[in-house]
């Protein structure tokens, strides 16, 4: 599936379109994680450019509740 984003470009601020949809992947993934709905490896697979640990680590720093581990 793909999702169509517009974003004005004043919000694009230090970063490129890319970082920024990752960036939106990390915390949609976070967020998914955090509530339940996907598992560490499946948010992961969801960010699509990182491992399971590399994901929890990211969860860490979001100070994000680990319940799901």
């Amino acid at each position: 599936m793909q999702l169509t984003l517009e974003v004005p470009e004043k919000f694009l601020i230090n970063q490129s379109s890319e970082e920024l949809a990752l960036l939106l992947k990390l915390n949609t993934a976070i967020d998914l994680y955090k509530n339940g709905k996907l598992s560490a490896g499946a948010a992961a697979e969801f960010v699509g450019e990182i491992d399971r640990y590399a994901f929890l680590y990211e969860c860490q720093k979001k100070r994000c509740c680990a319940s799901n581990l």
